[in-house]
C-alpha cells in the first residue's frame, strides 16, 4: 500500500508543480503529463490490491483467528497486569512499581512462584488510608 499511495500520490504532487492543471477532462498529449498520469494510474492500481488485501485478511482474521490473551505482546507496563476488558477500577490496591518495567518484575516473580498471579507486586493493606 505504501508504494501504490506514493506511486499515485507523490507523482501528481510532482505533475502539479510542473504545471499540470487540475479537474480536466483530457489534456493535450504535447504537455508531457501522460507520463505521470500513467504511473499515478498503476500506482492506484496497486494501492486498491493493497487494501483489499488489507480487508481479505481482516474478515478472515474475524472468522477464523484465534483470540489474543490478556497480554498477548508481553507488554512491560502495567495495563496489560489487569484483564480484558479491565474492571472498572482496575486495580483494587494500587501495584508497587519497582522499575521502569513493572510487568517484566511481575512475571519474574510468578515464575519463581512467589506467590499467586493475583497478589504479586501489590502492597499489603494495613488498613491506613
Amino acid at each position: 500500500m505504501f508504494v501504490g499511495f506514493n506511486a499515485t500520490f507523490l507523482v501528481q504532487h510532482s505533475a502539479g508543480l510542473s504545471g499540470m492543471p487540475r479537474r480536466i477532462y483530457e489534456y493535450p498529449a504535447s504537455a508531457g503529463w501522460g507520463t505521470y498520469n500513467m504511473i499515478s494510474t498503476i500506482g492506484s492500481f496497486i494501492l486498491g490490491i493493497g487494501v483489499l488485501i488489507t480487508l481479505v485478511n481482516v474478515l478472515i482474521s474475524l472468522k477464523k483467528g484465534q483470540k489474543a490473551g490478556n497480554d498477548p505482546w508481553k507488554a512491560n507496563t502495567l495495563e496489560w497486569f489487569t484483564p480484558s476488558p479491565p474492571p472498572e477500577n482496575n486495580f483494587d490496591v494500587v501495584p508497587r512499581v519497582r522499575s521502569v518495567e513493572p510487568m517484566k518484575d511481575i512475571r519474574r516473580e510468578v515464575a519463581r512462584g512467589a506467590r499467586a498471579a493475583e497478589t504479586v507486586a501489590q502492597p499489603a493493606n494495613t488498613g491506613a488510608t
